[in-house]
Protein backbone atom coordinates (compact mmCIF):
# COMPACT_ATOMS: atom_id res chain seq x y z
CA UNK A 1 0.00 0.00 0.00
CA UNK A 2 1.27 3.73 -0.45
CA UNK A 3 1.63 5.38 2.86
CA UNK A 4 3.99 8.14 1.56
CA UNK A 5 2.84 9.98 -1.14
CA UNK A 6 5.25 12.60 -2.00
CA UNK A 7 7.94 12.31 -4.52
CA UNK A 8 11.01 13.02 -4.20
CA UNK A 9 14.60 12.67 -5.78
CA UNK A 10 16.99 11.43 -3.43
CA UNK A 11 19.55 13.94 -4.29
CA UNK A 12 17.18 16.67 -3.19
CA UNK A 13 15.61 14.36 0.57
CA UNK A 14 16.24 16.43 3.32
CA UNK A 15 16.12 15.15 6.90
CA UNK A 16 13.70 17.07 8.14
CA UNK A 17 11.46 15.44 5.68
CA UNK A 18 12.25 11.87 6.90
CA UNK A 19 11.60 13.53 10.60
CA UNK A 20 8.09 14.73 9.37
CA UNK A 21 7.04 11.36 8.75
CA UNK A 22 9.07 9.07 10.83
CA UNK A 23 5.50 8.04 12.38
CA UNK A 24 4.86 6.22 8.98
CA UNK A 25 8.24 5.30 8.61
CA UNK A 26 8.14 3.00 12.10
CA UNK A 27 4.94 2.03 11.10
CA UNK A 28 5.89 0.71 7.68
CA UNK A 29 9.56 -0.51 8.97
CA UNK A 30 8.58 -4.17 7.66
CA UNK A 31 7.62 -2.97 4.32
CA UNK A 32 10.65 -0.61 3.71
CA UNK A 33 12.54 -3.68 5.11
CA UNK A 34 11.27 -6.04 2.20
CA UNK A 35 11.41 -3.33 -0.32
CA UNK A 36 15.25 -2.33 0.32
CA UNK A 37 15.69 -6.63 0.68
CA UNK A 38 13.66 -6.28 -3.08
CA UNK A 39 16.11 -3.86 -4.58
CA UNK A 40 19.71 -5.09 -3.56
CA UNK A 41 18.20 -8.81 -4.91
CA UNK A 42 17.01 -7.28 -8.14
CA UNK A 43 20.48 -4.81 -8.53
CA UNK A 44 22.37 -8.61 -7.59
CA UNK A 45 20.60 -10.29 -10.23
CA UNK A 46 20.74 -7.65 -12.86
CA UNK A 47 24.52 -7.43 -12.34
CA UNK A 48 25.39 -10.82 -12.48
CA UNK A 49 23.04 -11.09 -15.94
CA UNK A 50 25.45 -8.09 -17.13
CA UNK A 51 28.51 -9.55 -16.33
CA UNK A 52 27.04 -12.91 -18.11
CA UNK A 53 26.11 -11.07 -21.04
CA UNK A 54 29.65 -8.98 -21.09
CA UNK A 55 30.69 -12.42 -20.60
CA UNK A 56 29.11 -14.01 -23.76
CA UNK A 57 30.14 -11.46 -25.95
CA UNK A 58 33.71 -11.27 -25.76
CA UNK A 59 34.78 -14.56 -24.88
CA UNK A 60 36.53 -15.86 -27.58
CA UNK A 61 38.19 -19.40 -29.01
CA UNK A 62 42.05 -19.17 -28.78
CA UNK A 63 43.60 -21.77 -31.35
CA UNK A 64 46.49 -23.36 -32.46
CA UNK A 65 47.31 -25.51 -35.35
CA UNK A 66 47.89 -29.19 -34.78
CA UNK A 67 48.99 -31.47 -37.39
CA UNK A 68 46.97 -35.24 -36.47
CA UNK A 69 48.37 -38.66 -37.12
CA UNK A 70 47.32 -38.53 -40.74
CA UNK A 71 48.96 -35.14 -41.69
CA UNK A 72 45.71 -33.43 -42.03
CA UNK A 73 46.07 -29.66 -40.38
CA UNK A 74 43.10 -29.07 -37.67
CA UNK A 75 42.45 -26.10 -35.13
CA UNK A 76 42.82 -26.82 -31.30
CA UNK A 77 41.43 -24.77 -28.62
CA UNK A 78 43.54 -23.48 -26.28
CA UNK A 79 42.64 -22.97 -22.77
CA UNK A 80 39.78 -25.26 -23.23
CA UNK A 81 39.90 -26.59 -19.26
CA UNK A 82 39.60 -22.85 -18.87
CA UNK A 83 36.95 -21.94 -20.68
CA UNK A 84 34.83 -25.32 -19.66
CA UNK A 85 35.64 -23.64 -16.24
CA UNK A 86 34.03 -20.24 -17.21
CA UNK A 87 30.96 -22.28 -18.52
CA UNK A 88 30.45 -24.16 -15.93
CA UNK A 89 30.66 -20.88 -13.21
CA UNK A 90 28.70 -19.19 -15.26
CA UNK A 91 25.81 -22.06 -15.16
CA UNK A 92 26.06 -22.05 -11.60
CA UNK A 93 25.89 -18.37 -11.25
CA UNK A 94 22.30 -18.75 -13.89
CA UNK A 95 21.00 -21.80 -11.16
CA UNK A 96 21.97 -19.52 -7.74
CA UNK A 97 19.88 -16.26 -9.85
CA UNK A 98 17.48 -18.92 -10.18
CA UNK A 99 16.72 -19.90 -6.64
CA UNK A 100 16.14 -15.90 -5.66
CA UNK A 101 12.30 -14.93 -4.69
CA UNK A 102 13.48 -11.83 -6.99
CA UNK A 103 14.34 -14.18 -10.43
CA UNK A 104 10.71 -14.18 -11.71
CA UNK A 105 10.87 -10.94 -13.58
CA UNK A 106 14.37 -11.68 -14.75
CA UNK A 107 13.49 -15.05 -15.81
CA UNK A 108 13.14 -14.05 -19.38
CA UNK A 109 16.16 -12.47 -19.72
CA UNK A 110 18.13 -15.64 -18.06
CA UNK A 111 16.39 -17.95 -20.24
CA UNK A 112 18.45 -16.96 -23.01
CA UNK A 113 21.29 -18.41 -21.71
CA UNK A 114 20.38 -21.38 -19.47
CA UNK A 115 19.25 -23.63 -22.33
CA UNK A 116 22.67 -22.63 -23.79
CA UNK A 117 24.85 -23.52 -21.28
CA UNK A 118 23.37 -26.46 -20.38
CA UNK A 119 23.51 -27.80 -24.01
CA UNK A 120 27.01 -26.69 -24.36
CA UNK A 121 28.49 -28.46 -21.02
CA UNK A 122 28.12 -32.11 -21.74
CA UNK A 123 29.45 -32.05 -25.33
CA UNK A 124 32.38 -30.16 -24.14
CA UNK A 125 33.51 -32.17 -21.33
CA UNK A 126 33.04 -34.94 -24.06
CA UNK A 127 35.01 -33.23 -26.55
CA UNK A 128 37.40 -32.59 -23.96
CA UNK A 129 37.76 -36.16 -23.08
CA UNK A 130 38.07 -37.22 -26.58
CA UNK A 131 40.35 -34.29 -27.20
CA UNK A 132 42.81 -35.59 -24.43
CA UNK A 133 42.75 -39.18 -25.31
CA UNK A 134 43.37 -39.14 -28.55
CA UNK A 135 46.36 -36.47 -28.51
Amino acid sequence: KQWYQRRVRVAKLRVSELLGISDKIIANVAALKELNSRAQGEVSIRDALTELEVWGAGAVFSLSKYEDTSNIEVQIIKEWKDMLTQVGDHQSLLQSLKDSPYFKGFADKAGLWRPQNQAFLPRSYQLHNQRTCCI
